[in-house]
């Protein structure tokens, strides 16, 4: 069952979210909706599997066995754009 809510916002920056979920093709409250609960619900993301031919060659690299190769990539580009 769906519930009414009402937030106020600035006019301008409900044109924006207007033109979004336009170019989307969903209505405003679609689009709030979704976008709520991505970030109340984030997805959950998949555990990346490192093949043998690309380890092969980051031999020399000598990284930790249980390496998770996307939070290390994440944090890395947090780094790099600070």
């Amino acid at each position: 069952m769906k519930s009414q809510l009402t937030i106020t916002i600035d006019p301008a920056f409900k044109a924006e979210l207007q033109a979004l979920a336009k170019a989307r093709k969903q209505s405003l409250s679609e689009f709030v909706a979704n976008a709520l609960k991505r970030t109340v619900r984030p997805v959950e993301r998949k555990h990346v599997v490192i093949s043998p031919f690309v380890m092969e060659m980051t031999s020399d690299l000598q990284l930790p066995a249980d390496i998770d190769a996307l939070d290390a990539y994440v944090e890395a580009m947090g780094e790099k754009h600070r």
